[in-house]
């Protein structure tokens, strides 16, 4: 279980997150882009990226993000 301090901690690191859907390829895709920026020694945008395949279970996951 996370104490307040902890939880506070995590939450200032946390910047941007995106949850989306998307096919296995565009997963793959975006992975093998980031890993040639990596490469290149190109710096990285502070993002986190939650990706279902199916969107149904984005829903589950998340139900707050169904539209009422």
């Amino acid at each position: 279980m996370l104490n307040k301090k902890s939880f506070n901690l995590k939450v200032k690191k946390l910047i941007n997150v995106i949850i989306h859907s998307e096919k296995v390829e565009d997963f793959f895709d975006r992975a093998r882009q980031a890993a040639q920026k990596a490469d290149r020694g190109e710096p990285f945008k502070k993002l986190d990226t939650i990706s279902f395949e199916d969107p149904e279970e984005r829903i589950i996951a998340f139900p707050s993000m169904l539209k009422n």
